[in-house]
This record gives structure tokens, sequence and C-alpha cells, in this order.
């Protein structure tokens, strides 16, 4: 089973640039994309929704198609370059979470805080909708086509995160 690594304010976070970009090498060598989950130990939404990823019914779409890097926000006030380079800011609320190909291409971004009230109105199959809808298509299970336009998660509806923006996720320089 994957360990998921604690979403700290009272200790930072060493380098979540790093991190990523770890994440990114392992996903590239894998054939996983990156989920990039931020968030913050003082959120009660985050809490629920890290409890959630492992899930019996998350994990099986979860560990076969995704490397998992928490991202600390802080009390909104770390990490929020990285934020900004998937596209999404920490005002439209936390957990939230982009998904990255191995080459740092952002394929998905929650934009309207879709997770934010993990604690209470997220559901274990939006969840699983939304990873299903992301996995790389070998982590599928049964084979599943991710071009179904009108399934479940399409379009801005729970779990469906948006278009990626089309850049790759880069460090400011």
């Amino acid at each position: 089973m994957a360990q998921w690594a604690p979403m700290e304010t009272s200790q930072p976070q060493a380098d979540a640039h790093a991190e990523i970009d770890a994440a990114l090498r392992v996903a590239a060598r894998e054939g996983k994309r990156v989920a990039v989950v931020f968030g913050s130990d003082w959120c009660p939404d985050c809490h629920a929704f890290k409890k959630a990823l492992g899930h019996r019914l998350v994990t099986p779409i979860l560990e076969p198609g995704f490397v998992v890097v928490h991202v600390s926000v802080g009390n909104r006030d770390r990490n929020l370059d990285i934020m900004r380079s998937c596209g999404m800011t920490v005002g439209s609320g936390i957990p939230a979470v982009a998904v990255l190909e191995p080459d740092g291409s952002v394929i998905a971004a929650q934009r309207d805080g879709e997770f934010r009230n993990a604690s209470t109105l997220l559901s274990v199959a939006e969840m699983v909708t939304f990873f299903h809808r992301w996995a790389p298509p070998r982590a599928q299970a049964g084979g599943a086509d991710r071009t179904d336009a009108g399934g479940p998660g399409s379009g801005g509806g729970p779990g469906g995160g948006g278009a990626g923006t089309g850049g790759g996720l880069t460090r400011p320089r």
C-alpha cells in the first residue's frame, strides 16, 4: 500500500519543486501520471481527502496510475507559484489536485474547488471518477475508454477538473 506524505504547516516542506521533479521521473519510468495534491495540515477537508485517497475503491485506480505528491500551501502562503503554474489559485479552495504528464505538462487542474468540501460533501465515487478519468490508459481497469466525452466527470462538474493549461509545470526563474 502506498505511503501518503502528511501535509504540514508546522514543518516546512523541504522542497516541493524537487519532490515534484522526482515524481515526474518516477512517473516517466513507470508509465504513470503525477497527481499533485495541494493542501495543508490546518484544513479538515484536506485530512478527509487524504484519508479517502487510501479508500479501498480509490487505491486500485490511484496506485497503478499515479505518483502522488502532497504539496503544502501552509497558511495560504507557501508553494503558491506551483499552484499558479498549474493554473490554480489557493483562493478556489483546498484540497485541490493537478494531474501532470511525466513531461510536466498539466492535463487537469481543479480551478473551481471541486474537492474543497471533502469532509462533508465529497463522495468516494467522485474521487474514483476523477482519478479514473485522468489515469493513463494502461492503468484503467477493464480497458475503459477515456475518450468518452459524455461520461461522468467530463466538463466542469464534480471531478471534471477542467482541461489542462497546455503548458508545463515550470519553476519561476
